[in-house]
């Protein structure tokens, strides 16, 4: 009697955690995020810096598994300017226990200042991974990696720019929050 009392206890408890048909639907509609987010940025010729900075993102999920979405952010390394602006999409995995895997893949620009009024910046390709915890079901909390590699392939230097090819990567830790302000309520 005390075992079966256990497992009723237990699947319970699993059932208020797991999410129900209209909870699975999360993902879609209007999402705006911002978030922390660490970064390390490598590049040929270049001391790799590291450091703290913000993340935005817009974002609009056209059905429960695929989003569109516009990220940018900036941060300071070594008291330098980092920034980044990328247009991406996101395919999620099915919603586990209000838990929401997903891959993305974007087309992403990126810039360093290297000294007073000097910038490096070029395009490349962004690919990321995360999952979305939702505590509510239009809230959640967001981790995810990214990592972009391309080419600075632009130096500018004051009112003037200079053609470059600079072989470079960054890679982004972020920790965030994301609300879909304009959900269906189901």
């Amino acid at each position: 009697m005390r075992r079966n009392w256990r497992c009723a206890v237990l699947l319970t408890t699993f059932a208020v955690m797991s999410p129900t048909a209209t909870q699975a639907q999360h993902v879609g509609g209007l999402v705006v995020g911002l978030a922390a987010e660490g970064m390390r940025t490598r590049a040929d010729a270049l001391a790799t810096v590291s450091g703290p900075g913000v993340h935005a993102l817009l974002g609009y999920g056209v059905s429960s598994h695929v989003m569109l979405l516009i990220e940018a952010g900036a941060g300071f390394a070594e008291s330098r300017v980092l920034a980044h602006a990328c247009v991406c999409g996101r395919v999620y995995g099915p919603v586990i226990a209000r838990i929401a895997p997903y891959a993305e893949i974007g087309f992403a620009a990126h810039g360093r200042e290297l000294e007073a009024e000097r910038f490096a910046s070029g395009v490349g390709l962004s690919l990321g991974a995360g999952a979305e915890y939702f505590f509510l079901p239009h809230r959640s909390v967001v981790i995810s990696v990214n990592r972009w590699s391309g080419h600075y392939d632009e130096l500018e230097q004051g009112v003037g720019s200079t053609p470059v090819d600079i072989d470079a990567s960054t890679v982004r830790f972020t920790v965030g929050a994301h609300l879909r302000p304009l959900r269906h309520r189901d």
